[in-house]
């Protein structure tokens, strides 16, 4: 929705004070797998947005799966969020998405962005919709399979490969990509719609007969 674009892309345009946005989507069931593992989910994604801001990005920090009134991380994004923020160095750049938004809303929040970290799934799909480079760590195949449809599987790794070090490698791979991944996710994105409505076509067909 234009509209929408346009009213959320001023408001973020205007806090960012011309720095390129990057926006972060945490996963509270990513953040459940690196616990388990005993990876630092939220000491990583905190000195990651503390990096960007040190070279000059805003980050808007957007939990995909919110509900307000729980710190249960059942499909709710906002407390590991919370977490991150409260960890910045640097508060002045970043803002924190806290309201619980329609799929619409948060899309036009991510498509604002200039580049993606996701690892949550719905915000990975939202972003290459919007045709924003972006770099996903996640638990499931599911992540990478998406983004080959793209040719873009490079900018995809496992949450047991979580480390500072490879999130920046990757950032910056994609940074210095910028132009060729967004050549591929806007012509791939017509043919991957494509697909998605076959296989609706597919699934009527199937409850009709």
């Amino acid at each position: 929705d234009e509209q929408l674009k346009k009213r959320f892309g001023e408001k973020i345009r205007n806090k960012s004070n011309g720095r390129l946005i990057v926006g972060i989507s945490p996963s509270s069931v990513v953040y459940g797998y690196c616990r388990k593992n005993e990876i630092d989910y939220v000491d990583t994604l905190a000195y990651f947005a503390d990096y960007l801001i040190d070279r000059n990005f805003y980050v808007i920090l957007i939990p995909h799966s919110i509900r307000k009134d729980t710190n249960k991380l059942k499909n709710n994004d906002l407390p590991i969020v919370k977490e991150i923020y409260e960890l910045l160095k640097d508060k002045n750049h970043c803002m924190v998405v806290d309201e619980e938004l329609n799929s619409n809303e948060l899309r036009a929040i991510i498509g604002t962005c200039n580049f993606f970290i996701a690892s949550r799934f719905h915000a990975m799909v939202s972003s290459l919709c919007e045709e924003v480079p972006t770099v996903v760590f996640g638990w499931s195949h599911k992540y990478r399979e998406v983004l080959e449809l793209f040719d873009l599987a490079d900018y995809c790794f496992n949450y047991g490969s979580l480390e500072i070090e490879q999130l920046i490698k990757k950032f910056e791979l994609m940074e210095k990509n910028r132009q060729g991944i967004k050549k591929k996710l806007k012509n791939n994105l017509p043919i991957v719609k494509k697909l998605s409505a076959r296989q609706f076509y597919v699934i009527r067909n199937l409850l009709e007969t």
